[in-house]
């Protein structure tokens, strides 16, 4: 069996996911994963029936992991024989080893925490189209605006539900889950700006973008730390 194989590619896929990633749900993207790794298909197959039958939460919960302990689950839980339950045995141990087990503790929630410590440049730019029969009008606006966690109380529920399938996060993708948050928040006011009216072109540059920025921050638990930027309408086209 393929033991070292099967567990860097496990741990990968851990450090990638956090240590919920491991469970029935996923079984069959792990057998999947390792068959592209190179691992052969029936000792693939052998992994993905222990997933199913939930031995990583078992060995989660082991205070001290014991071979014959997880050797005799494995071959109660999934019926295969002592020697091949011992070989999946060595695995886990060697995957849940104390080391792991505590850089993966360390690890969760890292990529939040640091983000909430920092300040954060947001670009956005809005664009919009205003049009009445064959007439229309361009609209846009630009902004560079700087945010910051207020105390460290940035929050969102669908983020929450993130960190929860995923404690391990990083940063970038927290940065980017909050920048795509205000900018479809501001397409979305700007785009009702735009419109507003059927028979008056908006005024981009009168468009209210700081105000509403500041909003999402008080909605979602940040400082506006600075704002800048404009808008511009074109004149009416054919």
């Amino acid at each position: 069996m393929k033991k070292e194989l099967i567990i860097a590619k496990l741990k990968e896929i851990i450090d990638e996911k956090g240590t919920e990633c491991l469970s029935s749900d996923s079984a069959e993207e792990v057998y999947r994963q390792l068959c592209e790794a190179g691992v052969e298909k029936q000792q693939a197959a052998a992994v993905h029936h222990t997933l199913l039958m939930g031995l990583p939460l078992f060995c989660r919960k082991q205070k001290t992991l014991d071979k014959s302990a997880v050797s005799e689950k494995i071959q109660k839980d999934c019926y295969f024989r002592k020697s091949y339950a011992d070989d999946l045995a060595d695995i886990y141990i060697s995957l849940y080893s104390k080391e792991n087990q505590k850089a993966w503790k360390q690890k969760e929630n890292a990529g939040l925490k640091s983000f909430l410590k920092k300040e954060h440049t947001i670009e956005w730019k809005g664009y919009e189209m205003w049009e009445i029969k064959n007439v229309y009008v361009d609209c846009s606006y630009h902004a560079v605006i700087t945010i910051k966690p207020a105390t460290e109380s940035a929050y969102d529920k669908e983020l929450d539900k993130m960190l929860k399938k995923n404690p391990f996060l990083d940063e970038k993708k927290i940065y980017e889950f909050f920048r795509n948050s205000m900018i479809h928040y501001l397409d979305s006011k700007f785009s009702s700006y735009c419109d507003a009216d059927d028979y008056y072109p908006p005024v981009s540059e009168d468009f209210e973008a700081e105000e509403y920025a500041e909003s999402w921050c008080e909605q979602h638990g940040f400082n506006l730390l600075d704002f800048e930027g404009g808008g511009e309408t074109s004149d009416y086209q054919h």
